[in-house]
């Protein structure tokens, strides 16, 4: 391949030449053309993309298919030859014109009339030197073969009601080859260097299913001159389209690529691409099996893809959603806890409440990352099956304890189990999605421990009315009762929990086949083992990373404020005048305007596929949220209303954060293992934030707090700083990247290279 291929303006590159010429810009000596942008990387990367069903098929057309060939040619001469004195040997004699049906035009084939060059700028009577020039078998030595994408444009006409005589001089313009690719659900920007372009203009449908009379017509008027053929329109458009996106040949089952006649011999194709550039130009391919098995592949593609996001979040999202409604409940039931009793019955004092509620903190944020390294050798289902027994029977323990020191003892150990889920759980519906579409998914189950907090209240509430059952107080019946239904869940989660797209016996082959190149196109899932394994070095590498550093500090926007409102909510609702138990019941409505706003941020985020906006929005409504509390906190009494807004719009900022902060590292870490790596280690750093958060919201500073509110509002205002920082950051990157062209970035590596360059590929774009 050329290392600078011209752009479409700079031609004609030979000056004394024709126009259009691209002669010498793959050496003196070529005789390949186009053809040079087939190399083996590119064909390598094709195979590894396309070759998935087995389905074979013949693109050949009977060498019998025409009562007479096109432009007055030999017909086929088959002769059976008997090798005498053998009585049982036979050979085949074969005579025929090499184009009487399905092939492919050498660059003997055509050249520039006027000038009489063919390409290259050779002249006919140099075809007959011992190194054969232009001859086909300069191209038949290493074959065409690549990408081909096959544009079906007759069924596309039929389908917008054209009347197409494929018989007569019928132009086709580039715009409706376009529209035939966008109706594919494939975009034009989307074809790359080596492509090959097979185009179905219905020219062999028509003449084999035309009558005798008029097939008979037809043979006779093509023993006497041209005939009108159906074809591309030439046009400075198209060819402009072919030569800057490097198509490496083009190929149709007319009898000719362009209309003929050709109307407009300025941009005549066959000068251009054939003696201009060195494009082989393929004519009567037997197009009709193949648009048959692409109808039926794309009628299973939409069935497919019917399938996302439905079947998929239905079956992992509401699993998922349940078990982090768990975890937020047993983790953060203390609170409701306490104000049932549970800090006079075990003697807390001074801020012996505040050690207890945050040393849960300190397992948690140790052990997330290895937790996940162990999630990706093991089976998720299983290893997340595990810590859900775990911690429920921990939190079954947690009714029985009689001071402080079991009290403490139990949220640590509860912190060592409740540590690797949330982490995993992001890993495994990273792993289903591609990159533009996971955080409306992540927002589904996280807004789960937004009605947590709803749903513990109302389960505290009711539950503390077994106050007194069996000798037993209300706050130890809570702990009892909601670690019991957890250890049931984990019991059945091994059944429920979906691993990989491999081990999902719901979905066929095909569907699998679907997902796994779902996930590899956008960059999820490597496309060599050897670009996603596990090391030290990648570990290293992945914790120091600029992007999971900066958004370590976004994630603290969401940690600081969410733990403190997590276990102090309570106490500021009833400090509002409010008794426990309308305390309990007045948690829920924040909650749920947090749930309804994680969700609805990521669904817009997802659908523009721009993450920025909406980290950035809600922390400006955390701000607003804050100072609000922060000013009406002076004269509680008084503000009651306003106090209770601020709560809310504090829960509409606070839940859409972690959803964002998590999708958006997730989509700009590359490959899986460090994409793992790197979510774990957001979330355990980040969650330095929630040792904060526990020890900010002082009793003694109460109603006013003005130390959490001051420490929230400077976290999240150096959070936005960082995300409007990183924004930029991967703007700027993404720019660098484009001034490599994927063709390029292939000749400069190989594939294993560029898995192994993860997100650090100049092929991959950031997610802003």
């Amino acid at each position: 391949m050329a290392a600078n291929h011209p752009d479409f303006d700079e031609l004609p590159l030979d000056k004394t030449g024709p126009r259009g010429n691209a002669w010498g810009l793959w050496g003196k000596d070529d005789q390949l053309g186009t053809l040079n942008h087939l190399t083996d990387e590119i064909v390598g990367q094709a195979a590894r993309e396309n070759f998935k069903t087995g389905i074979r098929l013949s693109l050949n057309w009977s060498m019998k298919g025409a009562s007479y060939p096109k432009f007055a040619r030999k017909n086929l001469d088959l002769r059976l030859i008997n090798k005498a004195p053998l009585k049982h040997a036979h050979d085949d004699e074969w005579s025929f014109n090499s184009q009487c049906s399905s092939q492919w035009d050498g660059f003997r084939d055509y050249a520039y009339q006027k000038e009489a060059l063919y390409y290259m700028g050779r002249k006919a009577e140099e075809f007959s030197a011992s190194d054969h020039p232009n001859s086909i078998h300069h191209v038949s030595a290493k074959g065409i073969a690549g990408r081909a994408v096959f544009i079906d444009w007759y069924s596309w006409a039929l389908a917008q009601g054209l009347e197409i005589d494929a018989m007569s001089s019928y132009e086709i313009p580039f715009d409706q080859i376009v529209k035939t690719l966008e109706s594919q659900n494939v975009s034009i920007e989307s074809l790359r260097a080596g492509d090959i372009m097979v185009i179905r203009f219905g020219y062999l449908s028509q003449y084999e299913n035309m009558d005798g009379a008029k097939r008979e017509y037809l043979d006779k008027l093509y023993q006497t001159q041209k005939p009108d053929n159906i074809g591309l329109k030439p046009s400075e458009k198209l060819l402009r389209f072919l030569w800057d996106t490097k198509i490496a040949a083009v190929c149709g089952d007319a009898r000719s690529l362009e209309v003929w006649p050709c109307k407009d011999l300025e941009w005549h194709l066959h000068e251009w691409l054939l003696a201009g550039w060195g494009m082989p130009i393929g004519e009567l391919f037997y197009l009709e099996e193949l648009a048959k098995t692409c109808k039926q592949e794309r009628s299973q593609l939409a069935r497919t893809k019917s399938l996302f996001p439905n079947e998929i979040d239905f079956r992992l999202l509401p699993i998922m959603a349940v078990l982090y409604l768990l975890a937020h409940i047993d983790r953060g039931n203390i609170g409701n806890a306490k104000i049932e009793g549970m800090d006079k019955d075990l003697d807390l004092v001074g801020n012996q409440y505040n050690i207890a509620s945050t040393i849960f903190f300190v397992p948690y944020i140790i052990f997330e990352g290895p937790s996940n390294i162990v999630l990706k050798k093991v089976r998720a289902s299983i290893w997340l099956s595990f810590l859900i027994i775990c911690w429920g029977i921990v939190m079954t323990c947690m009714g029985v304890v009689q001071n402080f020191q079991g009290l403490v003892a139990c949220r640590v150990i509860l912190g060592v189990f409740e540590a690797g889920f949330f982490p995993g759980a992001v890993f495994i519906v990273s792993s289903w999605y591609p990159r533009h579409e996971p955080q409306q998914r992540l927002a589904i189950f996280y807004t789960a421990s937004a009605f947590s907090g709803a749903l513990s209240g109302l389960l505290a509430f009711g539950i503390a009315r077994l106050d007194g059952a069996r000798g037993i107080a209300g706050w130890r019946w809570i702990f009892l009762i909601e670690g019991a239904v957890t250890v049931a869940a984990g019991l059945v989660m091994p059944l429920l929990i979906i691993d990989t797209p491999e081990r999902a016996k719901w979905l066929s082959d095909e569907e699998k086949r679907f997902v796994d190149l779902r996930l590899r196109l956008s960059g999820i899932r490597s496309n060599t083992e050897e670009g996603d394994k596990f090391s030290w070095k990648l570990l290293f590498k992945t914790m120091v990373d600029w992007k999971v550093l900066l958004g370590i500090i976004l994630a603290w926007a969401n940690s600081v404020p969410n733990a403190a409102f997590k276990f102090t909510m309570p106490q500021i609702i009833k400090e509002l005048g409010f008794s426990t138990a309308q305390s309990q019941l007045l948690t829920m409505p924040p909650y749920v305007c947090g749930g309804i706003a994680a969700w609805l941020s990521g669904r817009f985020s997802d659908r523009l596929s721009w993450r920025m906006p909406f980290i950035v929005g809600p922390m400006s409504v955390l701000l607003v949220a804050l100072a609000v509390l922060f000013n009406y906190s002076k004269n509680v009494a008084d503000n009651v209303p306003a106090m209770y807004v601020g709560v809310m719009l504090a829960q509409i900022g606070i839940y859409p954060l972690l959803p964002g902060i998590s999708a958006w590292t997730g989509n700009n870490l590359a490959p899986s293992w460090k994409r793992s790596i790197g979510l774990a280690w957001l979330l355990a750093a980040g969650n330095l934030g929630s040792l904060i958060g526990t020890n900010i919201f002082l009793d003694r500073e109460g109603p006013q707090y003005p130390t959490g509110y001051g420490v929230s509002l400077g976290i999240i205002c150096l959070a936005a700083s960082c995300a409007l920082l990183m924004e930029f950051c991967l703007w700027k990157e993404n720019k660098a990247r484009t001034q490599l062209s994927e063709a390029e970035i292939r000749q400069k590596y190989s594939q294993e290279e560029v898995d192994a360059m993860g997100e650090r590929s100049p092929s991959y774009k950031y997610t802003l």
